[in-house]
This record gives structure tokens, C-alpha cells and sequence, in this order.
């Protein structure tokens, strides 16, 4: 989509089967997913609803069991209200 370089993308359509208002869950399955966590997106929109900001989904990766000593973290870049980052910080 993006006209920027891809680096080490490893494309996978069984994740992103976005609908209207699906996006912050298609980035939660995908973001999940590669830190071992086994969620979809319909148990992501069951638990923070369709249309979901970022505030939400950090809230709920958070109240899923993970590594000891991880948090995610996520809000919006100040950019534009459509932008928005979730990563993790890890204790160490």
C-alpha cells in the first residue's frame, strides 16, 4: 500500500480480513501474533467492540497474560488522529 520500503515482510491473508471498523483489531491479530500471542480478531472486537482506538486494544494486550515484565504501550503519533503506534516495553 505504502509506497516505503519493505523490510523482512512476510506477507500471511490469513490475518488481515478487514470489514468497516475491523483495522485496530486486524492490528491487534497481527501484533499478537508475532509476540506468541494466539488471539483473532473477532475475539479482539468480542472483547474491545468494532471501531476501537488504540487506547483499547493496549488496555486488553495488556490484561492478557505475557512474558513476565512486558507492557504494551500505544496512543496516537500527534500526526494525524488516523496514525497510531503500539509497541512494548520490557522490563529487564
Amino acid at each position: 500500500l505504502g509506497a516505503w520500503e519493505k523490510i523482512g515482510e512476510k506477507p500471511d491473508s490469513s490475518i488481515v480480513k478487514q470489514e468497516d471498523g475491523t483495522c485496530v483489531a486486524a492490528v491487534g491479530e497481527m501484533l499478537a501474533k508475532y509476540h506468541g500471542l494466539q488471539l483473532t480478531q473477532e475475539e479482539i472486537i468480542e472483547k474491545i467492540g468494532a471501531w476501537a482506538n488504540a487506547e483499547k486494544l493496549v488496555a486488553y494486550l495488556n490484561s492478557r497474560e505475557t512474558r513476565k515484565g512486558v507492557k504494551w504501550k500505544g496512543g496516537y503519533s500527534g500526526i494525524s488522529d488516523k496514525r497510531f503506534i503500539i509497541g512494548i516495553t520490557e522490563d529487564i
